[in-house]
């Protein structure tokens, strides 16, 4: 399941909309994500990297995919 299916997203301009494969959202820093607080954390933390902000800031998604 990727990102756009497990949250329901209909942003079909977002370059992960329609992928089956290749990499995870957390990987694209072009993404639509719909947790508007992870792209403006990114902008102020400009050091680090998009997947620590998914899972800093709890990404539903990334936490599915990357259960501990």
């Amino acid at each position: 399941m990727r990102c756009y299916e497990y949250l329901k997203c209909g942003q079909t301009e977002c370059p992960m909309y329609g992928k089956e494969d290749g990499p995870q959202c957390w990987e694209v820093d072009e993404t639509l994500c719909i947790h508007h607080v992870i792209k403006e954390v990114r902008q102020e933390l400009s050091g680090m990297e998009k997947r620590g902000t998914c899972k800093l800031w709890g990404c539903l998604y990334y936490s599915a995919a990357n259960p501990k």
